[in-house]
This record gives structure tokens, sequence and C-alpha cells, in this order.
């Protein structure tokens, strides 16, 4: 089922899946900013709610393909990941949701029939229109906290039913004003240090660079380790950090070799990875 239209997104671009960028760029962002046209009735924090279980949700599935490191692989995104925090799998809350909602079915004038997904009905006599050029005649607004809740997973499933699923992203920069983008292709391979959108292009190198930087000290303090019980004083090395910056720099060929003052300077964390492998092996 494919429901979503080519439309412009808030950066100007014209990118498949426009609902999905619209929804994620317009709602779920700081709720004083400007709604989308159709939501500028809706009352203000129905709005926060819908924004904030949208958000619960697409984090959710995102975080389904990273790692404990933040790497990102998309196509391994599951709705039956269980989160750290022990969140309900979304394979869960799906199923509920669509015991709650019967799916609608239409007849052609051939008497084929078409079936499509539930969604929360709209009342009659409701205040609330939707732009229909937008979303559509018939998609649902809310006007209680709980359909706001429910409207939420209705669009996280209309998501989940277009192959932009693998497409949307998180920005890992946490000053972006619109955390949630649309990639222009499906990545298939895995996605380093985070993923940050094109407006955040600047924060994600800087990042990449200090993840870069920090495996690159922790590479050290870990060989620095495996060497620092067998040192032995001699006429040419008294003291051991001389000895053990020389032992790294043979064992890593590190391009910019250390010295004795780096060594010293983490001595406590060499002397706590030490630690660390004796609990391991007791």
């Amino acid at each position: 089922m494919k429901i979503y239209e080519h439309r412009l997104n808030p950066f100007g671009s014209r990118v498949p899946g426009g609902h999905v960028v619209c929804l994620a760029n317009g709602i779920v962002m700081p709720i004083d900013d400007e709604p989308l046209p159709g939501f500028e009735r809706v009352p203000l924090y129905l709005r926060a709610e819908l924004a904030w279980e949208l958000r619960s949700l697409l984090d959710r599935w995102i975080d389904s393909g990273r790692d404990y490191v933040n790497n990102d692989e998309p196509l391994k995104r599951d709705v039956y990941w269980q989160s750290a925090e022990g969140l309900e799998p979304l394979a869960n809350v799906l199923w509920a949701w669509n015991l709650r909602h019967a799916p609608d079915i239409a007849f052609q004038r051939s008497g084929e029939r078409g079936i499509t997904m539930g969604k929360p009905k709209r009342k009659k006599d409701s205040p609330f229109e939707l732009a229909s050029f937008l979303f559509g005649d018939n998609e649902p607004l809310p006007e209680t906290e709980h359909e706001a809740h429910e409207i939420a997973i209705y669009w996280l499933q209309e998501l989940l039913e277009s192959s932009d699923r693998y497409r949307i992203a998180r920005c890992d920069n946490p000053e972006c004003r619109r955390r949630y983008y649309m990639r222009e292709r499906i990545r298939k391979g895995l996605i380093k240090n985070g993923t940050y959108c094109r407006n955040c292009m600047n924060a994600g190198s800087s990042a990449r660079v200090k993840a870069s930087l920090e495996r690159r000290k922790q590479k050290i303090i870990e060989c620095a380790a495996s060497v620092w019980n067998a040192f032995k004083p001699s006429h040419q090395y008294s003291k051991k950090s001389e000895w053990v910056a020389v032992q790294v720099n043979r064992r890593l060929h590190l391009d910019r070799p250390i010295k004795s003052k780096w060594i010293t300077q983490n001595q406590k964390a060499i002397e706590a990875e030490i630690e660390r492998r004796k609990r391991v092996t007791v």
C-alpha cells in the first residue's frame, strides 16, 4: 500500500514520503512552532501529546537498528526488538491497535474489493477539518489525549507499510531543531558514529573525529595494560612510562607515536583497565 505523495518539505526539496517528512518536521518539533495546515485549530496540549507519542514510537523503531555504540543499520530494524529500558515491543503495540480498529473495506465499480488499514474514526460533528491537499479528507485529528496516542500509532503503521520505514532517520545532533529526516535512499551498510541530517553535517564530522580519537585512546590504554606488569628496570629504561610507551608504539604501529608523558597522564585509566581484567577472570 503506497499512500505517500511527493510534497515539499520545510527545506524546499521534493522527496518521496512527504507525509512522514511533514509529520516529522512539522508536528514532531517544538510545539510552539507553527503547526502544519489543518492542525492550527487542534489544542496545543493535544499536539504535544501526539508529538510526544510519535517521537517515542519513531525512536523505538529507529533504535531497533542501532547497537550499543550507536552504529546504525537501518535494514536490521525490527518491530519485535526489545529495548534495554523494557519498553513494550512495537509488534505488541501494533497488534493491540489493529484489534481496536477494524480495517476499512470499499468496493470498486467492477466489484473488486479494496481493504485499507483501519484508522481512528472522526466524529461527524468534529470541529476540526484537515487540509485535504495535505492529508486527505478522511485522515483523523485528535480531540482527546487518547485519540492523540491512537493517531500517533496510526501514522507509525502507515510509515511501516512503506519502504520509507528504512529511510526515516533521527539526527544525533542534540541542537538540531528538526530531529527526524528522510534519507534520499536506503542505506544498506553500517552507519558508524551516529546519523546526522544535511544541516548538521559539521556537527556529525566533529562527533566522528571525537569518536575516532576516543577509540584510538582506548586501544592504546588496552595495549599499555597488556604490557604494564612486564616492565623491569634497566640501564636503557629506568622509568616504566618510557618503556611502556615504546612497547605500545611497537605493537600498534601508531602514525603519531606516543611518549612517556601520555602514559603518565593516562596511568589511572590503564590501571583501571588492569583491574577490570582481573575481575573478569575471577
